[in-house]
């Protein structure tokens, strides 16, 4: 798994986080789990580690223990301010850069 489909997935993650803001309830097990992914449980922590580090998501407790194993402790994971503009940034960019394939397509020679 590469760059591109980490983030893939934190964009994932924060949909889904963005979509919960309407909800009494989220249930992050069925939504945004390694489980519910697809993906490894390493991967996921690593990545969950990195969102929260960076301030994307908040409501959940990381532990570092002495031999660098991290846990993590979802008490109600939610997204951000910094998280809602991560996904309008990026969703902007997907557009711009699917446009400018498009129009590359259409050029000749290129």
């Amino acid at each position: 798994m590469g760059a591109k489909q980490t983030m893939e997935i934190i964009f994932k993650i924060l949909e889904k986080l963005e979509e919960a803001m309407d909800k009494d309830h989220f249930d992050w097990k069925n939504e945004i789990s390694h489980e519910a992914i697809g993906i490894t449980k390493n991967r996921w922590i690593l990545i969950i580690d990195m969102m929260n580090n960076n301030g994307l998501i908040e409501g959940l407790s990381i532990n570092r223990g002495a031999q660098g194993d991290i846990t993590i402790v979802t008490a109600q994971p939610r997204i951000t301010l910094k998280g809602i503009n991560f996904l309008i940034e990026n969703s902007q960019t997907a557009k711009v850069i699917e446009a400018a394939k498009l129009i590359k397509d259409f050029i000749p020679g290129y």
